[in-house]
């Protein structure tokens, strides 16, 4: 590490032991028992001899070297994690927040933008968080108006700093504490506002293997978790008004929850406009031909369980739980239907399919290409009586 990258007194002011001990647990650092009742003490990986990386802090703000033990542990986990000490710094600041970034490249340094540009790339990135709190809370190929749910979210983002490297914006989306502020809280207790994040960019990284691969179903086939016909047709808007500018997307996550699995290690994902606006406008006339269905009753028998399963500390915990129905709805022929479920429910539906039990749900049926799927699912139980 430069010693330029080191960091100064100034640079931790208001910061405490607990932002440290909280951002440690979400990066991996483990907790080892100390003699002594006045340290905490942390190990991560070894070093070259082979010995643990120990990270030590003073149990409490109120000792007298505790703004130095704090220094040197950022310097320490930045080291570590690879990264640039503004990182780990806005990191250990932002317990309660995620921030999503998007970095703008051009083919020379960028030190500001054009009054006009900057308010409609700002407007653009208020209408993802918008129509990802839209989707989140009922998973549509479109809406032909936004929710409610859209505007109360982006009335709590905040418009963050920029940052260095090229010309950097970034949004912050506050989260509520985590109920068990000793704990890492699993993704399934991920908050809605969490959750608003991982839409977005699950979105951008399924459109980014779609471009790839030249194939627009498969960011269709996904909106229930990525983007929706709004969200593309929103990023298509994006990537026109920053024409001639590419643009690179990352999240800083709050280390208060832990990071859904699929994106704990996932990389910045650069938007070209030459690439990327043809294939969101595509993707979103696709969704627009989906029609809308309306709520119904499926009944019929498990075919088929699907879940990753986890040990953690001897339970098992279920992430990803959904079931497949052959479901029956009166039109001569069945159809196979998947619908996600809670972990009460999945546990009763597993015990379900063992004993060929049929089963009912409510939800909307929605059909993308070949593909049936249940969205805003609930009341699942399981049927008395085969007949």
């Amino acid at each position: 590490m430069k010693t330029t990258d080191r960091v100064l007194p100034a640079d931790i002011s208001a910061m405490g032991v607990e932002d440290i001990t909280a951002l440690i647990r979400h990066l991996g650092w483990k907790k080892i028992d100390h003699p002594n009742p006045n340290l905490l003490v942390y190990e991560n990986g070894t070093d070259d001899n082979g010995r643990p990386i120990k990270l030590v802090l003073p149990n409490g703000n109120d000792f007298s070297d505790a703004a130095e033990k704090i220094a040197s542990a950022i310097d320490l986990i930045a080291w570590r994690r690879g990264s640039s000490v503004e990182e780990i710094l806005q990191l250990a600041r932002n317990r309660g927040t995620d921030i999503f970034r998007q970095r703008l490249i051009g083919n020379t340094k960028i030190s500001g933008l054009p009054l006009e540009l900057a308010v409609r790339v700002i407007g653009h990135l208020r209408e993802l968080v918008y129509y990802s709190a839209c989707a989140e809370e009922d998973p549509q190929p479109f809406f032909e108006k936004g929710r409610k749910v859209g505007k109360d979210y982006t009335e709590r983002c905040r418009f963050g700093h920029t940052f260095a490297g090229s010309f950097g914006l970034s949004i912050e989306m506050p989260i509520p504490p985590s109920s068990q502020p000793n704990l890492i809280q699993p993704d399934p207790d991920a908050p809605l506002e969490r959750r608003i994040m991982y839409r977005i960019m699950r979105g951008l990284i399924t459109a980014s293997k779609g471009v790839r691969e030249g194939d627009v179903a498969i960011l269709t086939d996904d909106y229930a978790t990525g983007f929706n016909a709004n969200l593309c047709e929103t990023m298509a808007g994006l990537t026109k008004s920053l024409e001639g500018l590419k643009s690179e997307y990352s999240m800083l996550w709050s280390p208060e929850f832990q990071i859904a699995e699929d994106l704990q290690h996932a990389q910045p994902v650069m938007v070209d406009p030459d690439e990327f606006r043809l294939y969101f406008e595509s993707a979103a006339k696709t969704l627009r031909k989906v029609k809308e269905s309306q709520e119904a009753e499926i009944t019929g028998t498990i075919i088929q369980l699907r879940a990753d399963l986890e040990d953690e500390g001897g339970e098992n915990l279920f992430h990803g739980r959904k079931i497949t129905i052959k479901w029956e709805p009166g039109t001569g022929h069945n159809i196979n239907i998947r619908a996600a479920l809670s972990a009460e429910d999945y546990k009763i539906a597993c015990d379900a399919h063992k004993e060929s039990k049929r089963v009912q749900i409510t939800g909307i049926p929605e059909k993308l290409g070949k593909t049936w799927d249940l969205t805003s699912p609930r009341n699942f139980r399981v049927l008395t009586t085969n007949g």
